[in-house]
């Protein structure tokens, strides 16, 4: 089901440091009933900027108003599930321990880098108490007992489910396609004078030539080592795509098992490059990534149970929006 409760949570109180209430006046109203909570204007618009984009203030003014209108209603779509699940919480009377919202207080300070006075001033900096996050917590923590009780516990996942979810999904469990990279490198500096670079630079063509009329890279580098100080040659191994730098990356995949590629100026030289093996993207084998796709297939049946769910007690529930 995407974050955690505590996850989201934590993402709520951040965005909301970055974006201070006060900075429109919003004449408050009531905007949904859910069964016997009401939903605020100021708490959907609270909800809406910690979830869902900034709305631009430029542009036609229709258009502003009609995103402003559709993430509204988005914001107050999660905002009645939000008081569902609190409600149907509260409802089988779950109930969380202190070790346990104090465990998560205490991560949320820590990873957020702060002491406990520079929180407690964070929290009163935008007119919240320690305890008003605490009450956060425990409802988020309710939030999570609740879904593994009615969900989670639920879900079994079979052999195949597995094997449906993999053949499904096959294009999420793919190798990459590398290449395999042999090198001649003739080291210049990035300042290097005119001179210099035309020297290298015609070594490094006299070398591709050779090297594409059949002769041996490793070969023609021991060659040129005699003449050209500090030349450098060798096997790179395999690279995946990102994992070069550009320059080099857009020659060695654009080049046959066997081509030459070059000369390429880098920061540190100017290479020569010959593509000596290709591996192709394939799917990985199922054995190999059993685990990973168990666990994939686990979010994905939970998330349909839990939709499933969801909407069982929203039948069940009295909502009346008035947005």
């Amino acid at each position: 089901m995407g974050w955690t409760w505590l996850k989201i949570l934590v993402c709520s109180f951040a965005l909301a440091l970055l974006d201070p209430p006060g900075r429109a006046e919003i004449v408050d109203r009531i905007v949904a009933i859910v069964n016997d909570d009401i939903i605020t204007l100021s708490e959907l618009e609270r909800f809406r900027r910690s979830f869902f984009p900034r709305i631009p203030k430029g542009g036609d003014p229709l258009n502003v108003r009609f995103n402003l209108e559709d993430a509204r209603r988005r914001a107050l779509d999660d905002l009645i599930e939000e008081k569902l699940i609190e409600q149907e919480a509260k409802r089988r009377g779950i109930q969380v321990s202190k070790s346990r919202v104090k465990e998560a207080l205490e991560s949320f300070r820590r990873q957020r880098g702060l002491t406990k006075s520079q929180f407690e001033a964070a929290l009163r900096a935008e007119g919240l108490t320690y305890e008003d996050i605490r009450q956060e917590v425990i409802n988020g923590l309710r939030k999570t007992t609740l879904v593994n009780q009615v969900v989670r516990s639920k879900v079994e996942v079979k052999e195949e489910d597995v094997r449906s979810y993999y053949q499904t999904h096959i294009n999420d469990y793919r190798t990459e396609e590398s290449v395999r990279i042999t090198h001649i490198r003739i080291p210049l500096p990035p300042n290097a004078t005119g001179e210099a670079e035309a020297s290298a630079l015609s070594k490094a063509e006299e070398i591709v030539g050779r090297a594409e009329k059949g002769e041996d890279l490793a070969s023609l580098a021991r060659t040129y080592s005699q003449s050209i100080s500090g030349l450098e040659e060798g096997d790179l191994g395999y690279f995946k795509k990102g994992e070069m730098i550009p320059a080099l990356e857009k020659e060695a995949f654009s080049l046959p098992v066997g081509g030459v590629g070059g000369p390429i100026r880098t920061p540190d030289g100017v290479v020569i490059i010959q593509v000596t093996d290709r591996k192709e993207a394939k799917p990985i084998p199922l054995a190999e990534i059993r685990k990973r796709v168990e666990e994939d297939c686990y979010r994905e049946l939970a998330e349909r149970l839990y939709r499933r769910w969801l909407a069982k007690l929203k039948k069940r529930s009295f909502i009346e929006v008035k947005l």
